[in-house]
C-alpha cells in the first residue's frame, strides 16, 4: 500500500511540474509578442552620417571648406597666399576626379591663333612690305612647373609675306616659353627656331597673358623675327613685329 501511495504522489507531481513548465512558456512567448522593438532616435542617425559625411569631406580636397570658398571669388580679389592656396587644392582635386575622367589626349594642351604686324624693319628691308603675318601656336603640356614658374616646348605654324617677293610662305617652328603665372596673368619669353625657305631661322618673344573668365585667354605678344638674306652671302636680316593671340586651354 505504502508503494502505491508512494507512486501515486510521484505521478501527481510530475503532472503539476509540466503544467508549470507549459504555463511558464506561455507568458515568455506572449511577452516576446507585445515586447516592442527599440528603433534608433532619429537624431541619433541624422548624427552618425553628419559625423561619416564630414569624414569624407575632409578626406575630399574637392570639399575643402575653404577651396570652396575661394573658388567663388574673382582671381582679382585674391591675396598671394590665397591665390596659392586655391591653385594647390585644385591640383589635388583634379588628381582625385582624374580616375573618374574620361581620358582626353588634348589635356593639358593650349592652341591658339596669332595675328601680328611689323613695326620695325632691318636695315635691309626698309623698302621692303612684310605685310600681316598669321600663325597657328600648340603648347604642349610637355615641360617643367615649379609654384608659378613653368616652362613648356610648343610648335608654331608662321605664315608672312616674303620680303624677297610678293608671294607668302609657311614655315614650322619649334618654340620653348619660359615664364610666370600671376592671378592668372602671366609674363613668358621664349625662343623659337625652324627651316626657312632659305635657310635655318627663328625669333624672340615676349608674351603678356590676359585671362578670361573661362578656358579662353589672350596674350599680346611682340617677336623680333631672324631669317637668311638671299641677297647677301650668310646675310641675316629680319623684322619685330606685335600682334595679339587668342589661346584655349584644354
Amino acid at each position: 500500500m505504502l508503494r502505491c501511495f508512494l507512486l501515486i504522489q510521484l505521478i501527481a507531481f510530475s503532472f503539476l511540474h509540466s503544467q508549470e513548465t507549459k504555463t511558464e512558456e506561455k507568458k515568455v512567448v506572449a511577452a516576446d509578442k507585445t515586447k516592442k522593438i527599440e528603433k534608433p532616435k532619429k537624431k541619433t542617425i541624422e548624427k552618425a552620417l553628419k559625423n561619416t559625411k564630414g569624414s569624407h569631406w575632409a578626406q575630399n580636397p574637392c570639399q575643402n571648406e575653404r577651396y570652396l570658398e575661394l573658388k567663388e571669388k574673382k582671381l582679382d580679389e585674391m591675396s598671394q597666399r590665397e591665390y596659392e592656396y586655391f591653385l594647390r587644392y585644385d591640383e589635388k582635386c583634379l588628381n582625385r576626379q582624374a580616375p573618374n575622367l574620361k581620358k582626353n589626349i588634348l589635356n593639358g594642351f593650349e592652341i591658339g591663333f596669332s595675328s601680328s604686324i611689323p613695326v620695325i624693319f632691318g636695315e635691309a628691308l626698309s623698302k621692303e612690305s612684310i605685310g600681316l603675318s598669321k600663325s597657328l601656336i600648340i603648347i604642349t603640356p610637355a615641360g617643367m612647373n615649379f609654384g608659378p614658374l613653368y616652362s613648356k616646348v610648343g610648335l608654331e605654324i608662321y605664315e608672312f609675306k616674303s620680303p624677297f617677293g610678293d608671294f607668302k610662305k609657311r614655315v614650322l617652328l619649334f618654340t620653348s616659353n619660359s615664364g610666370l603665372k600671376y592671378k592668372g596673368y602671366g609674363l613668358a619669353g621664349g625662343i623659337k627656331g625652324g627651316l626657312f625657305p632659305d635657310g635655318y631661322g627663328g625669333g624672340l618673344n615676349v608674351n603678356l597673358d590676359l585671362p578670361f573668365e573661362s578656358p579662353l585667354f589672350m596674350k599680346l605678344s611682340a617677336q623680333a623675327i631672324i631669317m637668311p638674306h638671299i641677297y647677301v652671302e650668310n646675310g641675316y636680316t629680319g623684322w619685330v613685329e606685335a600682334g595679339i593671340n587668342l589661346f584655349y586651354n584644354f
